[in-house]
């Protein structure tokens, strides 16, 4: 199959254009029951198949929509079974004066390039179930000089934690979503550890799961921080430096 991003801009007023974003792919499509009545509904699949294999939470759609509404646009979607899906956002984006945008990205990337130097050679345990989406941390923290050791679920994480040297890690990014052991169930199994480095060691939710709720529920598990997937790879090393930094302190 095939996914397929276009953007298309169509028109401009004064400092504001007006541009349309859609995605389009070639996959298993949806019924039009589907999406009349659930599609934006928070935790709603179509597919048991989808569930079961890729343990998808059924929230992409409607945090899409409703940060979609909260910059006043508009999300539809045109879907067939077994012949794909599109999805079309219309969104009015605010212009900026061109100094003003170069001094923002210098800013940006001066604090960009900080964290990174200050990631190169650190060990990074990464706790992710869904293959995809490990090789993609992986190469977001490869790329920042990090080393990444793979756990496919919660339980292999507390595991290869439990069974590495002190120290040997500098920080855990940790799924919430996993089978065999889910991610606040390992993050509490490793702070239960009789070792120093088990209470000290940063350990940051990287899920979908972004809501209060589920930030609340990070924390009182033992974890640092909660970020939201997708990954924003700028924010993902900051995080890590400030709290890997704050630790070695």
């Amino acid at each position: 199959g095939t996914v397929e991003l276009c953007i298309e801009g169509k028109g401009r007023d004064e400092m504001t254009s007006h541009i349309i974003v859609t995605v389009s792919d070639t996959g298993i499509g949806m019924s039009e029951e589907f999406l009349r009545d659930r599609i934006f509904q928070p935790f709603s699949q179509e597919s048991s198949e989808i569930i079961s294999n890729y343990a998808g939470t059924g929230l992409g759609l409607s945090i899409v929509k409703k940060l979609v509404e909260l910059m006043g646009g508009e999300i539809s979607v045109e879907s067939e079974k077994g012949a794909g899906t599109k999805f079309a956002v219309k969104l009015d984006v605010q212009r900026v004066n061109i100094d003003e945008a170069q001094k923002l990205k210098t800013y940006h990337e001066k604090q960009r390039i900080s964290a990174v130097q200050l990631l190169k050679g650190k060990n990074i345990l990464l706790a992710e179930d869904h293959p995809l989406n490990a090789e993609i941390a992986t190469k977001i923290l490869e790329k920042a000089g990090c080393r990444v050791k793979w756990a496919e679920n919660g339980k292999i994480a507390a595991e290869v934690f439990e069974t590495s040297g002190e120290n040997e890690y500098d920080a855990i990014l940790m799924d919430i979503r996993m089978p065999i052991m889910d991610g606040l169930t390992s993050a509490e199994k490793i702070r239960s550890l009789s070792r120093n480095d088990a209470k000290k060691i940063p350990i940051i939710a990287m899920t979908a799961n972004a809501y209060e709720e589920d930030i609340k529920h990070s924390i009182e598990a033992g974890m640092n921080d909660h970020l939201a997937k997708p990954i924003d790879p700028k924010l993902l090393y900051e995080t890590l430096a400030k709290y890997i930094t704050a630790a070695e302190s």
